[in-house]
C-alpha cells in the first residue's frame, strides 16, 4: 500500500466513523424530543410569549421584508423579525419571548498522526427559554433544526470564544436568505402544529408535488452552489451549466428577484425552490415550496463534501 494511499484510507475511515457518531447523535436527539404533552405546553407558551426572528448582518437590508413576509407566515402569535445587533433589548431571562436563532453543535474530534477531524454543524431553530427547576438559569427548549450552510472558514477556524457573535456579525450562511427562511418558518409551524418529530437526516419525496414539478419550474438562487475540496477545504463557486443535469425546467434568480416574485405571486400555487446544504461531513440536496413550507424533496448523504450530476437527477426519478 502506498503512502499516499494509506493516508487517504484513513482519512475515509476516520470521517466513516465521525459520520456514523452524528448519525446516532441526530437520531437519539430526535427520538428523545418532544412527548405530545410538550408540544402543546411549548404550543402555549410561543402563543403566549410571542417569537422573536435574528437576522444576521448580511440579511439586514431585507429586514423590512422579513417582517412583512414572515408575518403573514406565522399565525401561531405575533413575530417580530429584529437585527442581531438588537437582540440585547430582548434578553431571554426576562421570559416574554421565544426565539427563532442560530445553533451549533460540534460532534466528537478523532485524532490520528495525519491530524484531527471533528464535525461542526450550524443550525436554524425554534428556541423556548424556560427556567429548569431548582435552577435560576434559564435555558432553552430547542424546537427543530434547519441546518445550515456556513462558507468554508467558519468550519475550519470556528471562533470559539464567541462563536454566536462571529456567526451573526461575520460570517457568510449560503441558505440563510428571506425565501429560505420563509419556507421553514412555515415547515416549522406545521409540524408544530401537528406534533410531528423530524430529524434532519428524514427523507422526504412528496409524490404530488414532484408530479406538477415535472411541469413547472424550479428556481435556483444565485451564489448558493459551491464545491469544496475535502481535504484543504479551498471552495470554488459552481457555474450555473451545471445544473443543466437537472432533467426539468430551473431558472436561476437572484435574491432580490425572487422576493418580488413571492410577493407578486402569492401562495396560491406551489413556488419551488431548490436548496444545497453542506453541514459539516453530510450533504443534504433539497426542493422547497415556498407557498406552503411543504418539504417537497430531500435526501441526507452523509460522508459527502460535494453536490453531483447524480443528485440533480434523482430529484424527479
Amino acid at each position: 500500500m502506498n503512502t499516499r494511499f494509506a493516508v487517504y484510507f484513513r482519512h475515509f475511515i476516520l470521517l466513516s466513523l465521525l459520520a456514523l457518531i452524528n448519525i446516532i447523535v441526530f437520531e437519539s436527539t430526535a427520538n428523545a424530543q418532544h412527548t405530545d404533552d410538550d408540544f402543546a405546553e411549548n404550543i402555549q407558551q410561543i402563543k403566549k410569549r410571542g417569537v422573536i426572528f435574528v437576522l444576521p448582518e448580511d440579511e439586514y437590508e431585507y429586514v423590512d421584508d422579513y417582517q412583512q413576509l414572515l408575518s403573514n407566515a406565522w399565525t401561531l402569535s405575533p413575530i417580530k423579525v429584529i437585527k442581531y445587533s438588537d437582540l440585547s433589548s430582548y434578553p431571554r431571562e426576562n421570559g416574554k419571548y421565544c426565539y427563532f436563532t442560530i445553533g451549533v453543535s460540534k460532534f466528537m474530534t478523532v485524532r490520528d498522526a495525519g491530524g484531527s477531524y471533528s464535525s461542526i454543524h450550524y443550525y436554524l431553530t425554534l428556541s423556548v427559554p424556560y427556567a429548569r427547576s431548582g435552577s435560576l438559569e434559564t435555558q432553552p427548549d430547542e424546537l427543530y433544526r434547519i441546518e445550515l450552510y456556513p462558507e468554508m472558514r467558519a468550519v475550519l477556524r470556528p471562533s470559539t470564544k464567541d462563536i454566536t457573535h462571529a456567526l451573526y456579525t461575520r460570517t457568510i450562511l449560503r441558505n440563510f436568505k428571506l425565501p429560505y427562511m420563509l419556507a421553514y418558518v412555515k415547515f416549522v409551524q406545521q409540524n408544530l402544529l401537528q406534533g410531528k418529530k423530524v430529524s434532519v437526516t428524514d427523507f422526504y419525496r412528496d409524490k404530488i408535488l414532484l408530479e406538477k414539478l415535472k411541469n413547472d419550474t424550479l428556481y435556483v438562487l444565485k451564489n448558493t452552489l459551491f464545491s469544496r475540496n475535502k481535504f484543504n477545504g479551498k471552495e470554488s463557486e459552481i457555474e450555473e451549466e451545471f445544473f443543466k443535469s437537472y432533467p426539468g425546467k430551473y431558472k436561476y434568480v437572484s435574491t432580490d428577484e425572487l422576493i418580488d416574485l413571492i410577493k407578486s405571486r402569492g401562495d396560491s400555487n406551489p413556488l419551488y425552490l431548490f436548496e444545497y446544504v453542506q453541514s459539516g461531513t453530510d450533504k443534504h440536496v433539497s426542493v422547497l415550496d415556498v407557498s406552503s413550507g411543504t418539504m417537497v424533496y430531500r435526501r441526507y448523504t452523509p460522508i459527502s463534501y460535494n453536490i453531483k450530476d447524480k443528485d440533480l437527477r434523482a430529484i424527479l426519478e
